[in-house]
């Protein structure tokens, strides 16, 4: 695997993962524009209720995701590489970073959910990463948690009202059985089991797309790894 070498581990002890802002832009820019098909929906006379109904849920889905643009593009890069780990802020307190040891990660992969891809990160443990959190911390982070999977629900529910039953029953499957999360060790679980690995990034955490940023994290770990097993031979 080839990475720059400004970026290598070798070359620099920390590495800030930048975002893509330009991909922001198109995002909120076709957010906002669901908002307004959703609002035209349910303005017009001629939509049954029915329709209005998919219209207001449309309102509500894409409005929160333009919200959650907007707070992504403001705030600084959600993702720092270092010798140590990776250095991760989870919603909603993208100013504050935890630190995932690379000893205590089990690996990386890929997942795609509709059109959009993911790296995730799956953990060997998490005992370290929990402790982190405040009991505040982690109750914002279950909220949020929780909220998304609730869009998710009703993202579902527009899907199936405009006949895409395929997309309808993938995004139905994604959010089965988030209602029982009540912990942030419980939406570890429910990542692991939904996306196969605890740690899902999508494109707002990345600076490229998702298979060379696998090969990023990869480099990264094996790289860390090696070097403090070296260090700690006699």
């Amino acid at each position: 695997m080839a990475i720059a070498s400004c970026e290598h581990p070798s070359t620099v002890a920390v590495y800030e993962v930048k975002h893509r802002r330009w991909l922001g832009g198109l995002a909120l820019l076709g957010a906002l524009a669901f908002v307004a098909i959703g609002i035209l929906m349910m303005l017009d006379a001629g939509t049954g209720i029915a329709e209005k109904a998919v219209g207001a849920l449309g309102v509500a889905f894409f409005g929160w995701c333009a919200v959650a643009v907007v707070v992504r593009m403001r705030r600084g890069s959600t993702i720092k590489l270092s010798h140590e780990g990776i250095h991760y802020a989870f919603a909603p307190r993208y100013e504050t970073r935890k630190l995932i040891r690379w000893r205590d990660i089990e690996g990386f992969g890929m997942s795609r959910v509709q059109r959009s891809e993911f790296n995730f990160v799956r953990l060997a443990r998490y005992d370290d990463l929990v402790r982190q959190f405040s009991e505040g911390e982690a109750a914002q982070t279950v909220k949020v948690f929780r909220r998304a999977m609730r869009f998710g629900g009703a993202a579902a529910v527009v899907a199936g009202a405009n006949l895409k039953f395929d997309e309808a029953g993938d995004l139905g499957r994604m959010v089965g059985g988030s209602g029982a999360v009540a912990s942030l060790s419980d939406v570890l679980r429910f990542s692991r089991q939904k996306f196969g690995g605890e740690i899902c990034l999508g494109w707002p955490d990345r600076d490229r797309n998702a298979e060379r940023f696998q090969e990023l994290l990869t480099v990264w770990k094996d790289y860390c790894t090696q070097a403090t097993g070296t260090r700690l031979q006699p």
